[in-house]
């Protein structure tokens, strides 16, 4: 963070909503993503297979045109 590219990017975007001078980024936080939860995603896996599994209904009255 040595160039002054990310605060001129952020006057910029900020430029239209209200007018910003001398920005300065002093600290940066990095975040990391969660870890995987293999049991909340098996959950979500079996709702998914058992909805997909149900047959879909369709209306009575449908008809098909052929060209």
């Amino acid at each position: 963070m040595l160039t002054d590219a990310p605060g001129d990017a952020i006057t910029k975007a900020c430029g239209l909503i209200y007018p910003l001078s001398n920005v300065v980024i002093r600290k940066v936080k990095m975040l990391k993503k969660p870890k995987l939860d293999s049991v909340k995603l098996n959950e979500l896996f079996k709702e998914n297979i058992t909805t997909e599994a149900k047959p879909k209904k369709g209306p009575k009255n449908a008809t098909v045109v052929e060209d």
